[in-house]
């Protein structure tokens, strides 16, 4: 995505009905709509200047769902990235996972802050993915032969 539709699209305000979205397609088990906005918001993420906006609109609460999914899963790769996105781009990204808003809760629409911590789940769902990894190998994993 170019700077140009990153900052269009940060303008338009369609960020929060994007992730509201992704939150009702995990609340729902919806997994293409899953992949198909998550490709979205990792594009939207490339721009340092919208990720400060995707974790003020609760983006934080859907990684957890996002990489608990597995390591064969699609969506995994599009999650990691955007975690990693978010993370480099944002000033403060330690703060980024405290008082944030439950799936349901951002599903529904709701706004501000909430009083979800998501460090340890982000923290078990990327531990779970490495010890895949480790445990039986890339190619057993991934399904590379």
């Amino acid at each position: 995505m170019a700077n140009y539709d990153g900052r269009l699209l940060a303008q338009s305000g369609v960020a929060r009905a994007v992730i509201q979205c992704l939150a009702a397609s995990l609340m729902s088990g919806d997994e293409i709509v899953m992949v198909e906005i998550s490709t979205t918001l990792l594009s939207f993420s490339y721009l340092a200047e919208n990720c400060k906006q995707l974790i003020e609109l609760g983006v934080v609460t859907c990684l957890p769902e996002l990489l608990g999914r597995g390591y064969r899963h699609d969506v995994t790769s599009l999650a990691v990235e955007l975690l990693w996105n978010l993370l480099e781009n944002s000033p403060n990204s330690s703060g980024m996972f405290y008082d944030q808003l439950s799936l349901e809760q951002l599903a529904s629409g709701e706004e501000g802050a909430g009083t979800e911590t998501l460090v340890t789940p982000i923290a078990e769902s990327l531990t779970t993915l490495f010890r895949t990894v480790l445990e039986q190998g890339f190619r057993e994993v991934s399904g590379d032969q």
